[in-house]
Parts: C-alpha cells; structure tokens; sequence
C-alpha cells in the first residue's frame, strides 16, 4: 500500500531505532516471565503491530517489515504450530541470511549498491565509502549468519 508520507524515520529518527526493536524486545520480556512460546506469540502480534500502526499513519511500510513480518509468521507459526522451539531460533538466521543474499546479488547481478539506496535520504557519502559500505555489510551478515547457523541452541534460550 504505497502512500506519499515519509516513512517514520524521516520524521523522529531516534524513534525509529526503538520502533525497529519493538518485537525483538517483547519477545525477550515475554520469554523472561513466560516462555519460548507466549514469546514467539508476542513477537508475532507485535510485527503485526508494527505493520497496522503505519498503515494507520499513512506512513511508507518499509520492504524490511513486511520480509521481518512474513519471516516471523513462517518461522514463529511452525514453532507454534508444532510445538518445537528450533523454528523460531531459525528465524534471526534466515533473516541475516536472506539480507545478505539481496546484497550480495543487487550488487554482482544488477550493479546497484542497496545500502546506499535505503541510506542516501539518512546519510550523504562519497562512492567509494557507499561501495565498502555495501561489501562490508555482505560481509558481517555471512558472519553472523554462519555464527547463527553453528549455534542455532543458543545458550541465550538455555533453560535455566
């Protein structure tokens, strides 16, 4: 649903940041005094949140959200669905894994660097800062994502 409003973060920068983490942070308030479950629900509901509240605002859903949202209802949902925990912890992978992937591929298949695309209203850089940008991050999200993928029982979800 495309509007002409500018997205949340080109009105209170600082809000965006807090907006962003709003799931994850439910889901590790909810995991605290719950569980695995009551949390995975939350996060779920809360991207759902998320989505509505900007859609009432009239406020550009960034491509991220809605990747986030269908990530989290595939992996969250199976989790729920089957009652087994290693889904969700799968999903924080698949995200840095898919992230990594598009920008990888914007940049060696269509040449066009996606960093400097989601950052030039945010941020003015030189070519050559946006280029190392963009290779850095593929670069950090293949290490995260293959530390994620090592320890997909993370000792953050131990019981205690």
């Amino acid at each position: 649903m495309p509007h002409d409003n500018p997205p949340l973060c080109a009105i209170i920068p600082p809000l965006k940041f807090l907006f962003d983490l709003f799931p994850v942070l439910l889901f590790f308030a909810a995991f605290k005094f719950a569980d695995i479950y009551v949390a995975t629900a939350v996060a779920i509901g809360a991207t759902f949140l998320q989505i509505g509240l900007l859609a009432l605002l009239r406020r550009r859903i960034e491509p991220m959200l809605w990747v986030s949202l269908a990530i989290i209802v595939v992996f969250g949902g199976a989790t729920l669905v089957l009652r087994d925990e290693t889904f969700i912890k799968w999903k924080p992978t698949v995200l840095y894994w898919l992230f990594g992937a598009v920008l990888a591929g914007s940049a060696l298949l269509l040449r066009k660097n996606l960093i400097r695309s989601m950052l030039a209203a945010q941020v003015e850089l030189p070519e050559p800062i946006w280029a190392r940008l963009d290779a850095g991050s593929t670069r950090s999200d293949a290490l995260v994502t293959a530390a994620l993928t090592t320890r997909t029982n993370s000792p953050l979800f131990a019981e205690p």
